[in-house]
């Protein structure tokens, strides 16, 4: 009988050690899935102002507009830490009729 409560004792020491080890992997991975929401909804958030920020250079007059969208686009570009390539369009020629 005594073999039989030590290969009882060690089989409930064999499956208090798993569970252990489960608790541990299952309160990493929802620290993990924690952060990972934070970081979505900050992305999110992120993505509602640029799209608040377009919409209201949208609003402007053309010329404008389009100078103030390239503006911040490049800006953007910059804060993000990207390379940024000249994307203003050249500059339309004054319309002042001097050829």
């Amino acid at each position: 009988m005594s073999s039989d409560r030590r290969s009882w004792r060690c089989w409930a020491d064999t499956a208090k050690q798993a569970a252990d080890g489960e608790r541990r992997i299952a309160t990493v991975a929802e620290k993990r899935n924690q952060q990972l929401r934070l970081q979505m909804e900050e992305m999110q958030n992120s993505q509602a102002r640029l799209m608040d920020k377009l919409i209201t250079r949208y609003k402007e007059p053309t010329g404008e507009r389009s100078q103030n969208l390239f503006a911040f686009l490049r800006e953007e570009l910059k804060r993000r830490g990207k390379k940024v390539v000249d994307m203003m369009p050249p500059p339309t020629p004054d319309s002042s009729g001097v050829d």
